[in-house]
């Protein structure tokens, strides 16, 4: 699996993750007082949003990168 695709999969939890924050009151999982829990997996799916972007888009780069520097040598 080539980072491109790890950096793919993360960001996918963490939209799953903003789902099922999203989902959490109309499935019924928003009682009993999750009002911090959900704040806090929000966050994190946020979070992996932008690290697994970051990943993909810097192995993209990283790829051409080694692609020039192939060219030159």
């Amino acid at each position: 699996m080539t980072r491109r695709q790890v950096g793919i999969l993360i960001a996918i939890a963490g939209v799953l993750a903003c789902v099922l924050v999203a989902l959490a009151d109309p499935l019924g999982l928003g009682h009993d007082g999750l009002g911090p829990k959900k704040d806090a997996l929000l966050a994190i799916g946020v979070l992996l949003i932008v690290i697994g972007l970051v990943v993909a888009l810097r192995s993209r780069h990283t790829k051409q990168l080694e692609e020039m520097h192939h060219m030159r040598g």
